[in-house]
C-alpha cells in the first residue's frame, strides 16, 4: 500500500469510519479498473 493510501486510511479512522478505511484499497482498485471521475468516486 502506497503512503497516501495509508494516510488516508488513518484520516477516515481518525473520523471514526474504520469500514471504509479498512475498504479503501478495494474501492481504490474497482474506481481505477473502471475509470470512475472523482465524483462517481466520493458518490
Amino acid at each position: 500500500m502506497t503512503a497516501p493510501v495509508t494516510a488516508l486510511q488513518e484520516k477516515f479512522r481518525a473520523l471514526r469510519l474504520a469500514e471504509t478505511a479498512k475498504e479503501l484499497p478495494a474501492l481504490l482498485r474497482n474506481a481505477e479498473s473502471e475509470n470512475w471521475t472523482y465524483h462517481e468516486f466520493v458518490h
